[in-house]
């Protein structure tokens, strides 16, 4: 899962991301208002964290702009006055608020929190025949034995189980699971998908990840024996969709209007840039509701 902290005290930035990328969050750090608001417009975050007083935009007014620009997934407030914590939550619309200082323990349990309330998963188990990945613990198992993986390798394994059915080139993968401040080459995600498939080999889960030559890596189709019936959660689904619906048909809008322009002869640059940010953010709203041949 990426996340967005946008904190201006850089040696606390450091600190907090390091705790979160060991329990194999994807991080991006934002030093100021402006800059955590440009990283929202660009890409899709699970979750963010936000200090409240920013330099060039303060933290409430930035969670407000990004409540009106329909962004629907937790945002968790740091700030330093206990008094005023609760007013201050609700101004920002924010869905809740650490006062400083504050611990690792509660910060990663704020956003366990946060991330199961906003989940349409809920956190739930992630299986793929023998294989059971727990989003809770941080814990992969093969018929019952541990598998001991690198933050990498479960990041992969995670993104393989929650779209069972999608092929993940290479740049999709460095997109999700590397930050934008360290990006390795493409041979760096085929060293990972190596030592990932020779892990899962040598608890004889040899037949779990197969190449698409030429797209790149997706989960090995289950025989029907193997396959488990997901119990169906339709309130749950329908809560976060009709939430999502609004902002997703402007999304659409806006493709639309690039097609149309590009069509006509005159897409400005501007416009092109708009319409892959909006691609990008439909992808991965319609592979989050399981609609995978329309992410496709």
């Amino acid at each position: 899962m990426r996340l967005l902290l946008v904190e201006d005290d850089n040696a606390l930035a450091l600190t907090l991301s390091k705790v979160l990328r060991e329990q194999n969050y994807i991080v991006n750090i934002a030093g100021d208002g402006e800059e955590g608001w440009e990283y929202a417009q660009a890409f899709t975050y699970d979750m963010i964290v936000l200090e409240v007083d920013l330099p060039k935009l303060d933290g409430i007014s930035l969670c407000k702009r990004l409540r009106q620009a329909s962004y629907d997934r937790g945002i968790l407030l740091l700030l330093s006055q206990a008094a005023i914590a609760e007013q201050v939550k609700l101004n920002a619309e924010a869905d809740d608020y650490i006062v400083k200082p504050l611990t690792a323990k509660d910060l990663l349990t704020r956003i366990k929190t946060l991330l199961r309330h906003h989940s349409v998963s809920g956190l739930r188990l992630l299986e793929w025949g023998d294989v059971c990945l727990d989003p809770s613990t941080c814990e992969v198992t093969y018929k019952g034995q541990l598998l001991h993986l690198s933050p990498k390798e479960y990041g992969l394994l995670e993104l393989f189980l929650s779209h069972p059915r999608r092929v993940f080139s290479q740049s999709i993968i460095l997109e999700h699971l590397w930050s934008f401040e360290d990006p390795p080459s493409p041979e760096t995600v085929r060293a990972h998908v190596k030592g990932l498939r020779r892990k899962l080999k040598s608890v004889e889960a040899d037949d779990v990840i197969e190449t698409v030559y030429g797209m790149g890596y997706r989960l090995k189709s289950l025989p029907r024996s193997k396959i488990k019936k997901l119990k169906p959660t339709p309130t749950r689904f329908n809560q976060p969709w009709e939430r999502s619906k609004g902002t997703m048909w402007r999304q659409f809008a806006t493709v639309e209007q690039a097609v149309n322009a590009l069509e006509a002869g005159h897409l400005t640059e501007e416009l092109r840039k708009q319409a892959q940010q909006q691609v990008h953010k439909l992808v991965r709203a319609l592979d989050k509701f399981g609609l995978v041949e329309g992410s496709r």
